[in-house]
Formats: structure tokens, C-alpha cells, sequence
């Protein structure tokens, strides 16, 4: 018997798709097709490679494809549309190779590290170059429409107009992505291009202008970005869909995890951070507008001033800003410590984040100088006082956040300590959410109208993880709810909507309590459903009461009555926090490097209490003057 058990665990040590613990990984190799441009194609300019994946075996996909020329390696490509068969894309400098016959081919890259190799194709490329040298040297001009950065979509008019000092045009060839469309001999040199047979997202306009047979000059590189055509039907895949659950935008893949969530100015510019030390931004159609490299991981999410500047701190010690063109604001804020969490942005525009050694940090966001009297030390008796979420600001300024040790911390401006309430002995949630709300009391001189804030997060106290609500005035526990999945590892940060419901993820549900009982109530518990699903990241409500929230790698959406409302496949797994723009479109990276945008239905955030991660679109984690908060 004990021979036979050996045999048995021995086959599935060795056995392909076997393990003791259940299948083990796919090992077959992914698929990568290159798909333009074809195997004998004449190009030329700025060529945009495109590749078509299929990551073999379950719950499994492409995690990067490099590219290569002539067998050497020369960068990777990014992810521009997900799926079962996703579709990837490498823009190619032609020019700096000689003309000739170059052999291009792709190497794919699955999550379980298995490495595929792509068909070749056999391509010339023609820049008269030969030896990095120009040899044709023709007329100079230039494509004068469409513009560079423009949003186009179904037929477009392409014009090349030469300068008017330089000799006769004799033909244009007019390239798109590098591949030759259309050759014009006469004036005037214009081109209809069907963008709408073209996939959605960035393509490459460039011309080659002719004087002579042997003589020719490529005109500078033209960038647009190609919408589908309005959508009034909203059936799907449109960035003029107006129905819950259509497809607002696809954009070009990034590189690395975001483990925050996206930020989104009041230009509606989307910023994404990621542990690649990168950060992006794309404009609302999902084009890349730049990205910026730091010094290390990003971890948190960026916050969006009311100057449409955009902060971000790193896992090397470091806070950087920049502004709405990326250009960088002032050199970096540098600490000896990791900054694990974002910054909070208060109303004077005083960026205060937390440090992994406990020490609270004020910065001013327009000038980059340290705060006097900061960064100040908040020390806790407990273990653990790092801090690894943001901080939330009251209206009148007080500062509060929380250590990984499960304190408590309430600042004033000026970093002297308010209160600290040490009775937990972990924090789950990481980040806090905060409520005020007025009070009017009868005093004998008459009503008087009182501000009271209330801090919500969830804590392990003795043995049982439970939501607590704190009074900002004191620390005091107001009240405290257990959650009924302490298993979990870690708990979503609690969203509060207008109506006094309080959401929050768990592993296995997503919960929702009532803020107040019912003076009628039969029962002292409040909570009020629990939707099943699982690893739940933090939910976000939107204007009609929706609450949406990421469970694998699917978007969902409950109804406040806790109803399944809709969803979405997101074609791999992804963190969450949600973020919902003031267009009504939900914000979701995936692990498999695709932002998306998913139309909500509605006006955009519900004007809650805090419905939302750091509570609005901006990430600014405040209750502040802003109307657009």
C-alpha cells in the first residue's frame, strides 16, 4: 500500500498538467501571429507593428511579447486590445536601418513563463537610407491634415502640402503605419482614408513626397488616434455609447500591475501608476498622452490638483508632480523611508502623505518645499506604524490616518497631534473613509447647529475583525459591526452613499450596513445584505445608487437593494479600487496591463457621503469647497 501511494504521488510529480496540490501550470508554448505588416510589404517611416496572441491553458494570458529585427532584440510591444485572442502593438523606427530586406519576428511570454515564437515576415524598408545615411534627399512638405494628437474617426481627408520654396511635387505615396495605401501623381496630393476599417486606437500617418524617380524625403511622422463611429444605439465597443456596460475606452497597454487606481482630472485625462516605476496618462478616448519613469514602484494611486496637476509617490522614498503635459514640477521630495501610500491634497493645496517609519509629511503641491515643522514622528505603542494608506482631510483640516498597526492618528494642520485611538491591534482596510454631518441641538439659548465627523474603518480588536466608527472629535468608538469573513487577508477600504449605506469587500461578499438604525428596529445588527462574491476590491457608487465593484477578474454591479445589477469580463483578474469619471465611465486595470473604461449608465459619482475610493475621481481624500469634488 505505502509503494503504491509512492507511485501515485510520483506521477503527479512528473506527469505533464499533474501536481499533489491540483493541475499544475500549462506548459504549452502561446501563439503570436504577426498580422502587419505582411511578409513581403514595402514600408517605410514610423511602422506600426501588430501582433495577434492566444495564451493556451485556463485562467492563463500573455503577460508581454518582445519584438525583434534581423534576430536582435529591440523592445516590447504593448497590449491594445484584451481577449482570448488579444492584439498587441510595437512602433518601429525604419529609418535608422539601411534599405533592404529585414526580417522581423515576435517572442510572446505567458503568465506561466512559456515562450512562443511568431510567424517572420520578410519586409523592405525604403527611407533612402543606406548605411544610416540619407542618399534621397526630395522635396520637404508636410501632412497639414490631420493634425498631430487628432481624434478621428470613419473617412478621413489626408493633405501633404510641400514648402513653397522647394521644387515641384511630382507623386506622393501615402503611408499608414508605415505600409503604403495609395500612391497620388497630380495636385491636388490629398488621400480619403477609411479609418473605420482600421482597429481602434493610434495609428501612424507619414508621406513620401517624390521630385524625381530616385528622389524622395518622408515627411515627419503624424500620430491620431481612431474612434469608432458614435454609437447612439450603444451596443457595444463605442466611445459614444450612452448604456450601462458598453465599452467607453480600450487603452494601450501599459507595463506592470497597478496596485492603486486610476485618477482622473477635470479635463478628464486619465493617470495610472504602476509597480513598473511608470506613470501614465491617457487622454479620455484612451490615447497615450505620456508617461513619466521614477525611481521605484508605485503603490499607490496619483491624486489631481485643482491646476490639473498630478502627484505620486514611489516605493523608493520619493513624491513627484507634474503637470497636465508631464513636465516635471519641481525636483523630487526625497525620504529615507518607503512611501507606501498616496498623498491626500487639502484645500490650501498641502499634499500630506505617511511614511513606513510613521512620520506624517506636508508638502506645498506648487512650490515642492516640506511644510515647517514637517514631517512629524507619530508614534505608536503598538507594533507597526508604518502607514500604508492615504490620509483623509476633514473641512476644517484635520488630518487623519492609520498605522498598519491598527492606530488611529487625528492631526491638525500644523502636525500636532489631535488624538490617537491605540485600542486595535491591526488595520485591515488600510485606507479610512470620512462623513460629517450637521447637528442642531436645542440649547436653552436657542438651536445651535453643530459639524460632526465620524472615521470609518475596519480593525482587528482581541480575536474579531469588525467595522468601527470613530468620532473624529475624540477617537472615541462610536460603534462597531463584526464582519463575518475574518479569514481574509485584507478587507476593502468601507464607501459610504448618501443614504448613510456603508459598503466594503471581503474575499468572500460584498457587505453593506445601515449607517444609523431604525428607531423601530427588532435587531441591534447593521447589516443590511450580503451580496456573495469573491476577493472584493473597494466599490464605488455612482449617480443612480449602482454600486460597482471588482471580483476576479469580472466588474460588477449590485442594485442598493442588493440585487445583481450587470458585468463585465475584464479578460483577467484585476485589485481594484474603482473610479468613476464625471462622464459616468468606470475605471478598472487589469493584471494583464489594459486599462478600461466601462460607461456606468449615469451622470457619473453619486454625490454620497464618500462614495468612492479616497472619495472622488481626483483621489484627493477630502471633504473640501470644490463643487466637483
Amino acid at each position: 500500500m505505502r509503494f503504491s501511494l509512492f507511485l501515485v504521488l510520483l506521477a503527479g510529480l512528473i506527469l505533464p498538467g499533474c501536481g499533489l496540490l491540483g493541475p499544475a501550470d500549462d506548459t504549452r508554448a502561446p501563439l503570436i501571429e504577426l498580422t502587419r505588416p505582411g511578409d513581403g510589404s514595402v514600408v517605410g517611416g514610423e511602422v506600426l507593428l501588430r501582433f495577434t496572441g492566444e495564451a493556451r491553458g485556463d485562467d492563463n494570458f500573455i503577460s508581454f511579447v518582445t519584438v525583434s529585427v534581423d534576430g536582435d532584440r529591440v523592445g516590447e510591444a504593448d497590449l491594445i486590445t484584451p481577449g482570448v485572442n488579444p492584439v498587441f502593438a510595437y512602433r518601429l523606427s525604419s529609418a535608422q536601418y539601411s534599405d533592404g530586406k529585414h526580417r522581423i519576428q515576435a517572442t510572446a511570454f505567458d503568465k506561466n513563463e512559456n515562450r512562443g515564437l511568431s510567424n517572420t515576415a520578410t519586409v523592405t524598408f525604403l527611407n533612402g537610407v543606406v548605411d544610416g545615411t540619407p542618399t534621397a534627399n526630395g522635396p520637404l512638405a508636410a501632412i497639414t491634415s490631420p493634425r498631430d494628437g487628432e481624434e478621428v474617426a470613419g473617412t478621413t481627408q489626408i493633405i501633404v502640402q510641400a514648402d513653397p520654396n522647394q521644387s515641384a511635387i511630382s507623386r506622393v505615396d501615402f503611408l499608414v503605419d508605415g505600409v503604403s495605401l495609395q500612391t497620388v501623381t497630380s495636385f491636388p496630393f490629398t488621400f480619403s482614408w477609411d479609418a473605420s476599417v482600421e482597429p481602434v486606437g493610434q495609428h501612424i500617418l507619414q508621406a513620401r513626397v517624390y521630385s524625381a524617380p530616385d528622389r524622395f524625403r518622408l515627411t515627419n511622422p503624424v500620430t491620431v488616434q481612431v474612434n469608432a463611429p458614435e454609437d447612439p444605439d450603444g451596443d457595444g465597443g463605442s466611445t459614444g455609447c450612452q448604456v450601462a456596460g458598453c465599452v467607453r475606452l480600450r487603452a494601450p497597454g501599459f507595463r506592470g500591475q497597478v496596485l492603486g487606481s486610476a485618477a482622473v482630472g477635470f479635463n478628464n485625462d486619465i493617470y495610472v501608476g504602476t509597480d513598473a516605476d511608470t506613470l501614465y496618462a491617457f487622454s479620455p478616448s484612451g490615447a497615450l498622452r505620456w508617461k513619466r519613469g521614477v525611481q521605484g514602484r508605485i503603490t499607490s494611486s496619483p491624486v489631481v490638483s485643482n491646476t490639473e496637476d498630478v502627484f505620486v509617490t514611489s516605493s523608493d522614498g520619493r513624491l513627484y508632480g507634474f503637470t497636465a503635459t508631464g513636465a516635471q514640477l519641481w525636483a523630487p521630495i526625497v525620504s529615507p523611508f518607503t512611501f507606501s501610500g498616496g498623498p491626500a491634497l487639502g484645500i490650501d493645496g498641502t499634499l500630506y502623505f505617511g511614511d513606513d517609519s510613521g512620520q506624517l509629511w506636508a508638502v506645498n503641491s506648487f512650490n515642492g518645499r516640506v511644510r515647517d515643522g514637517f514631517p512629524v514622528s507619530v508614534n505608536s505603542s503598538t507594533s507597526g506604524t508604518a502607514f500604508v494608506g492615504p490620509p483623509v482631510i476633514a473641512r476644517d483640516g484635520t488630518i487623519f490616518i492609520a498605522s498598519n498597526g491598527g492606530s488611529v492618528f487625528a492631526l491638525n494642520p500644523n502636525g500636532t497631534i489631535k488624538w490617537s485611538q491605540r485600542a486595535f491591534s491591526s488595520n485591515f482596510s488600510r485606507s479610512l473613509s470620512l462623513v460629517e454631518r450637521e447637528i442642531t441641538e436645542q440649547l436653552i439659548t436657542g438651536p445651535v447647529t453643530r459639524t460632526v465627523t465620524t472615521v470609518y474603518g475596519v480593525f482587528l480588536a482581541g480575536t474579531q475583525v469588525s467595522l468601527y466608527a470613530l468620532s473624529g472629535t475624540d477617537g472615541a468608538i462610536q460603534w462597531s459591526e463584526v464582519i463575518a469573513d475574518p479569514t481574509s487577508s485584507q478587507i476593502s477600504t468601507p464607501i459610504v452613499d448618501a443614504d448613510g449605506s456603508i459598503y466594503l469587500g471581503t474575499t468572500r461578499a460584498l457587505l453593506a450596513f445601515n449607517e444609523n438604525l431604525d428607531d423601530n428596529a427588532t435587531t441591534t445588527s447593521r447589516l443590511r445584505f450580503s451580496f456573495p462574491a469573491a476577493n472584493v476590491g473597494t466599490p464605488a457608487v455612482d449617480a443612480g445608487g449602482t454600486i460597482h465593484f471588482v471580483s476576479g477578474r469580472t466588474l460588477r454591479s449590485v442594485n442598493p437593494n442588493g440585487t445583481p445589477n450587470n458585468s463585465y469580463d475584464l479578460a483577467s483578474t484585476a485589485r481594484g479600487p474603482l473610479t468613476i469619471g464625471r462622464n459616468g465611465v468606470i475605471y478598472v486595470a487589469a493584471d494583464n496591463e489594459l486599462l478600461s473604461g466601462i460607461y456606468s449608465g449615469t451622470a457619473g459619482l453619486s454625490e454620497g457621503k464618500w462614495p468612492m475610493f479616497q472619495r472622488n475621481a481626483r483621489h484627493t481624500g477630502r471633504i473640501g469647497v470644490d463643487s466637483d469634488d
